[in-house]
């Protein structure tokens, strides 16, 4: 129940697809993600996950089943520097 109403599910062929559609993003987003990191690295510039993205390598050791983005975070003032590449 949602706010006194019921709330229907969507059937499980949906979901199953919803899944296999985000775990192809997500290896596409950990190849970005890899070469983001080795980028900053070599320019020793900092940065973390943040948000859903933390949440996933904390919870789940990678991403959360259904999340399709990266949220990461650099200090305010290496952006000038990271906005370059």
């Amino acid at each position: 129940l949602y706010k006194g109403k019921e709330i229907s599910k969507p059937p499980e062929w949906w979901l199953g697809e919803q899944l296999r559609r985000a775990e192809k993003k997500q290896k596409v987003l950990l190849s970005c993600l890899e070469a983001f990191g080795e980028m900053m690295r070599e320019e020793t510039i900092p940065w973390w996950l943040v948000g859903g993205s933390l949440l996933g390598y904390v919870r789940h050791g990678g991403f959360v089943p259904h999340d399709d983005d990266v949220d990461i975070e650099v200090f305010e003032r290496d952006l000038p520097k990271v906005v370059l590449f």
